[in-house]
């Protein structure tokens, strides 16, 4: 090398050496950004889990609370009971020859849902009557000022757990506690005057039972913890950590104390583990940061790391859960969040000591980033479409928002799930598809186009919605007035016709199922989701379901889907409509179990309560009789096809109750969910702006 080029093969090794340091600065810090990102949503996805789990538990608590306390024979012996009690001593109250039925009635289930006490308790928090006749005639102090008021309303509310102490077969305390949840639910008397709240029924529940199954699946790595906690900061659910909770003292050494209720989640202040000496007691110590935002109600997410109860740094997010007043937490520790980017930072040193002698090696790796970074890109694009965002997830694909490239139109893509990709898969996915593209009934969803990558996925578009599933409605603002109902089930009726009549059966008919929006002007317009299930009523192919498999939802399954018998037709459909009504109508189905298969099994052989029973006022007889006709358990005795129900809402309900007009549809939708109104079919805003409260995506999800 002449010495007139070495400056110029210095410049240029030492501007490769600032360029590889530059990259590997650049690469470090998209490494830890796509850690931290992953990070987060590996702690939003567990915690989200765990509040579903936990959500979706309370809620099945309520209904059986609920089902139990309406059950007429038991509400008989209560309502006998707080007739007669005023005045009674609680020796008196224990004689009551209603209490003696109410033990015998409510043994099996008490013991077949694992609870352990029941009670009626007063407005005013007396103890009318129990299982355990030690309480009656006390006074319960576990229930607030607040939730009276709100069982005097009619909800049904959960307490928050308390600790309880441990006895043995004999009665004599063993000196240490537990936790338990009561859940509970008013009762009332209609009157003269009305409708008078007399007390609430409530049952006791040990929740390790049931919350450490919630909370066990979802621990992340070898360090991740999972946990619920009150509002004083002590853990309810078992910890991950006994033995060293144990072994720092945190814990007594007898293995019969358990971490709920002794363990409180508290700062240290240093890494016990590490040798730590804290120089006050665990009681003085101050709620790690995650457990005092938590129970203030500020929740959130921490991925820069703070102490937990052990002392150590750990990554979390944490959710207050106002409805059973826990707190919710998951944790992992940060040097296992984080050791992906210390073991590439090691490996780049190294790489950067080698690649000295020569700059190659940089722009090899540089071009292959790059390469990764134009694949991925790649991968965004979908034949005609732009994928956007995922929207959904179903059993049998993902659904993205997408854009076509030449007409801009907003769509939605569903994908078949890699992991399902078989020949049998991919058929039932073909015959979703080709099925629905059938239908053009503007109460169905509308299929623009489908076919298959270079790369063999398949794939089809439909309209984009946005609006509201009837699940939503009913949760958010109860149940709908009966010319709402017959509003809705006419549009159903008119979407299920068309499929029937081209001999299909949707098979899947369920509030989730149904779109409620606001289109086009049109208040109220229903749209039909989820042929994913269509069957062909006639000379199906036996291949694409398996022989005696039950197909559908059970809360909506009609009793012959439910037996999992092949001699099903339309009226199967008719079933679950009928469910549906139920639901929108009393707010609850018309049957509950702690498992699918109990769920069936009252489909095939109990009779439905009147939806005014559930709901507790009365309802229009030719409205009433409609629903419960649906609902025959013998397919002959329901209503022979969908027109015939939409002919009969027409000619007999409507007139009798009267249309859901467009005006009441209109001033529903601007006063409830404002942000919905005034979509074009591409889902963008059609007309003058409007101001977007919140964004709803569709729920095409769930196809």
């Amino acid at each position: 090398m002449s010495p007139r080029d070495q400056p110029r093969s210095l410049a240029l090794l030492l501007l490769s050496l600032v360029g590889l340091v530059a990259v590997g600065l650049w690469t470090h810090s998209v490494v830890r950004k796509t850690v931290r990102d992953r990070t987060e949503d590996r702690l939003r996805l567990v915690m989200n889990s765990m509040y579903q789990g936990l959500n979706a538990w309370l809620d099945g608590q309520h209904s059986l609370v609920r089902w139990i306390a309406a059950e007429p024979a038991v509400r008989g012996d209560l309502l006998e009971i707080a007739d007669r009690a005023p005045g009674l001593s609680a020796e008196q109250l224990r004689r009551l020859p209603a209490r003696s039925r109410l033990v015998e009635r409510l043994h099996d289930v008490l013991e077949s849902h694992g609870y352990e006490n029941f009670a009626f308790i007063s407005p005013d928090a007396r103890i009318l009557t129990s299982n355990d006749p030690a309480i009656i005639g006390t006074t319960t102090k576990v229930y607030s000022a607040e939730l009276l008021a709100r069982l005097s309303h009619g909800e049904t509310v959960t307490a928050p757990p308390f600790a309880l102490g441990v006895v043995d077969s004999s009665g004599t305390p063993l000196g240490r506690t537990r936790p338990v949840i009561l859940t509970a639910s008013p009762v009332f008397v209609t009157d003269s005057g009305g409708a008078r709240f007399v007390g609430f029924f409530d049952v006791r529940a040990d929740p390790g039972a049931d919350f450490d199954p919630i909370i066990t699946a979802g621990r992340p790595g070898a360090t991740g913890e999972t946990y619920f906690f009150s509002q004083d900061g002590l853990l309810l659910s078992s910890s991950r950590f006994d033995g060293l909770l144990r072994k720092v003292g945190l814990l007594p050494r007898d293995t019969m104390v358990g971490s709920p209720l002794n363990v409180r989640i508290g700062d240290p202040g240093g890494d016990l583990l590490l040798g730590f000496d804290p120089a006050t007691p665990p009681s003085a110590w101050p709620l790690t940061l995650l457990a005092e935002r938590a129970v203030t109600g500020k929740d959130g997410l921490d991925i820069d790391g703070y102490r937990s109860y052990l002392g150590q740094r750990v990554v979390g997010a944490w959710r207050w859960f106002p409805k059973a007043q826990v707190g919710i937490a998951v944790e992992q520790g940060y040097d296992e969040s984080y050791r992906g980017v210390r073991i590439l930072w090691q490996a780049f040193s190294t790489l950067l000591a080698i690649i000295v002698v020569g700059t190659g090696i940089i722009w090899l790796v540089f071009g292959m980033l790059e390469r990764a970074r134009a694949r991925a890109r790649r991968a965004e694009q979908l034949g005609q479409y732009t994928l956007e965002r995922v929207i959904g997830e179903g059993a049998m694909g993902t659904v993205y928002r997408a854009r076509h490239a030449f007409l801009r139109r907003a769509t939605a893509v569903k994908l078949l799930r890699a992991e399902r990709i078989t020949p049998q898969a991919r058929r039932r996915f073909e015959k979703e598809v080709q099925a629905t593209s059938l239908l053009v009934h503007p109460n169905t969803i509308t299929i623009f186009d489908y076919g298959r990558t270079p790369d063999g996925t398949f794939y089809y578009a439909m309209e984009y919605l946005r609006g509201l599933t009837l699940d939503v409605v009913v949760q958010r603002f109860g149940p709908l007035p009966e010319r709402r109902v017959a509003h809705i089930m006419r549009q159903v009726c008119g979407s299920l016709a068309e499929a029937h009549d081209a001999g299909l059966i949707h098979r899947d008919i369920k509030p989730q199922n149904i779109m409620l929006c606001h289109r086009g002007g049109v208040p109220d317009l229903v749209k039909v989701l989820d042929f994913g299930l269509v069957k062909e009523s006639e000379h199906e192919d036996p291949g694409l379901t398996r022989d005696g498999a039950a197909v559908g939802t059970p809360l909506y399954m009609a009793p012959e889907a439910a037996s999992a018998s092949l001699e099903i037709d339309a009226r199967a459909d008719l079933y679950s409509l009928g469910v549906v009504a139920y639901f929108l109508l009393s707010g609850v189905q018309p049957f509950f179990g702690v498992n699918a298969k109990e769920v069936m099994r009252r489909h095939m052989e109990e009779r439905p309560l009147a939806p005014s029973e559930k709901l507790g006022h009365p309802l229009a007889p030719e409205m009433e009789e409609l629903v419960l006709k649906l609902l025959a358990k013998d397919p002959a005795s329901r209503p022979p096809t969908a027109r015939a129900v939409e002919e009969l809402i027409e000619e007999v309900i409507e007139p009798i109750l009267g249309r859901w007009t467009d005006e009441e549809g209109d001033a529903w939708w601007r006063a409830n969910a404002p942000q919905l109104i005034g979509f074009d079919a591409d889902g963008e805003p059609a007309g003058p702006p409007v101001k977007l409260a919140v964004d709803v995506e569709s729920r095409a999800g769930r196809l």
